[in-house]
C-alpha cells in the first residue's frame, strides 16, 4: 500500500484494527506511515510501533512523550531507540527501563558507567549483558558483587 493509499483510507477509517497492527509492526512499512500510527487511539497499535526497528527517531519521541508504560517498555528495547531517549530512560525512578538501557547497545559508555552503581541490582548487573561494555567497567561490576556476597555471608 502507497502512502498516499494509506493516508486517504485511514483518514477514511477503512483499514481493519488487524491491518494497522500488521502495518504497526511490520519492517516493510513506510515510516511516514509508523508516524501517524504512532497517534493511533489503539495503543496495540502503539505498542507494536514501540518494537518495530524502521521506527524513526522522532517516530519513537513521540511515542516515548505521549504513550503507556508498556509501550515505554518496548521503546527501551527497540534497536533504532536515539540515544538522547536513552539517556532520558536512564535516569528514570522505573528500574526497568533503567535494566533496559543498560543493555542496550546504543547506550554511551558514560551512562553504562552511571548505571554500574545503581542501587538496583538488576539494573547493574544487567550493564554486564551490554556488548560494548569495556573489561575494566565488568571488573568493577564483578567487584561490587563479590562484596555484596561477602556482606551476606557474614
Amino acid at each position: 500500500m502507497t502512502y498516499k493509499e494509506f493516508t486517504f483510507q485511514y483518514a477514511l477509517g477503512t483499514l481493519e484494527s488487524n491491518t494497522l497492527l500488521d502495518m504497526a509492526a511490520s519492517k516493510r512499512t513506510n515510516k511516514k506511515i509508523l508516524s501517524i500510527l504512532s497517534k493511533d487511539k489503539n495503543s496495540s497499535v502503539r505498542y507494536n510501533i514501540a518494537n518495530n526497528p524502521k521506527a524513526s527517531a522522532e517516530t519513537l519521541e513521540l511515542l516515548f512523550t505521549a504513550s503507556q508504560r508498556s509501550v515505554i517498555d518496548h521503546i527501551c528495547t527497540n534497536p533504532s531507540t536515539p540515544v538522547k531517549l536513552l539517556i532520558k530512560l536512564s535516569r528514570s525512578d522505573d528500574w526497568y527501563w533503567r535494566y533496559s538501557v543498560a543493555r542496550h547497545p546504543r547506550t554511551p559508555l558514560e551512562i553504562l558507567e552511571k548505571l554500574s552503581k545503581d542501587k538496583d541490582v538488576c539494573v547493574y548487573k544487567s550493564v554486564l549483558y551490554n556488548p560494548n561494555v569495556p573489561e575494566r567497567l565488568v571488573n568493577k561490576i564483578i567487584r561490587k558483587i563479590n562484596r555484596a556476597r561477602a556482606k551476606e555471608n557474614r
